[in-house]
């Protein structure tokens, strides 16, 4: 891997240093866009609510030449709580900052626009966990099993809930009690609008065919974190401490049971495989077991945060970025001493 970083010095004493990187989102093979926090001491963001603290995305334009390669943040501002990043192809290309708010504030940009939206602004709370892309489409997924489709700029609307439970309902259908604080999706992923799966909670996992949702059979009460649904249909959940299932519909197979004490926060096909990514370590399935990645017979430490899109894979921790086109890695940012 070289050593050369995409980000100068300079563009890098501008945009990320005093910050650090909390998500990443590519929108093309030569666009990616990361969301930065600025990094304060712990006994100031302690007494601080999470959306007062100063939040930038910053986006690598990757098919500058190197004379005009730069660096450069479209956004800066505060009340974003615990920001994240998404795309939206259509109806047109653009880069999604959103809070976790009651709102779900949007601050979307790019065509020529930046611009403020809200995924719910009739008052219901889109709890969003995670912006999905299916079929260039961009979706909220979130708490109490809320869906929202972004159908135009600046207008969001709630996706078809024909088949889904109540969400008030404090049973699940065999008798067993279950909160509302354990329900709700946290990840969906499928080929297109005609096939999805949608995970979260305590085992919940529900497809959604023929235009109604259908409950899924699933033989663990495990917190589920991440749904990918790969091109010959396999569909691979991730779960509590890192497990890794694989099935479709009713029948699933604990691929490998994790070590690790938190979700892993993406998942995403590329390159042939399926590719996980938690806050300590970046994983490859091969054959049945999870790799490290490598290149040039090198094990690569990655961890962090994850997205591909459009044949580039991009990996962002706190302080670098890393990108992969199936062929060759290349270090994007990284802390200049």
């Amino acid at each position: 891997m070289s050593n050369h970083f995409f980000v100068s010095e300079a563009d890098w004493r501008e945009c990320f240093s005093g910050w650090h990187i909390v998500d990443c989102a590519i929108r093309s093979k030569d666009l990616l866009s990361v969301v930065t926090r600025q990094t304060l001491p712990h006994e100031e963001t302690s007494e601080m609510f999470d959306h007062d603290i100063p939040t930038r995305c910053v986006q690598l334009q990757l098919d500058m030449p190197e004379s005009k390669k730069r660096a450069y943040w479209w956004g800066h501002m505060g009340g974003f709580n615990r920001p994240i990043l998404g795309v939206s192809l259509n109806p047109s290309g653009q880069d999604m900052l959103v809070a976790k708010n009651s709102k779900g504030s949007v601050w979307a940009n790019g065509s020529g626009r930046s611009e403020m939206e809200h995924i719910s602004p009739e008052g219901k709370v889109p709890l969003t966990q995670r912006i999905v892309t299916i079929g260039g489409w961009a979706y909220s997924v979130g708490g109490t099993r809320e869906i929202y489709k972004r159908i135009a700029i600046g207008q969001w609307e709630q996706f078809d809930t024909t088949g889904l439970p109540d969400s008030s309902a404090q049973y699940t259908a065999k008798g067993k009690y279950i909160s509302r604080a354990h329900m709700g999706f946290r990840d969906m992923d499928g080929p297109s609008e005609e096939l999805l799966y949608a995970v979260g909670g305590h085992g919940e996992v529900f497809m959604y065919r023929d235009r109604r949702w259908r409950h899924c059979d699933f033989p663990s009460n495990e917190q589920l974190g991440t749904v990918t649904v790969a091109p010959d249909g396999t569909v691979y959940i991730t779960g509590e401490g890192g497990n890794l299932w694989r099935g479709q519909e009713d029948t699933w197979q604990l691929v490998e049971r994790g070590g690790a004490s938190v979700l892993y926060n993406d998942s995403r096909w590329f390159d042939g495989q399926l590719w996980l990514a938690s806050d300590y370590y970046v994983r490859v399935l091969q054959g049945d077991r999870l790799q490290r990645p490598s290149s040039n017979g090198q094990e690569l430490n990655f961890f962090g945060h994850m997205d591909a899109r459009d044949g580039l894979l991009a990996i962002a921790s706190p302080s670098t970025v890393h990108a992969f086109d199936g062929s060759n890695w290349r270090c994007l940012v990284a802390p200049y001493k």
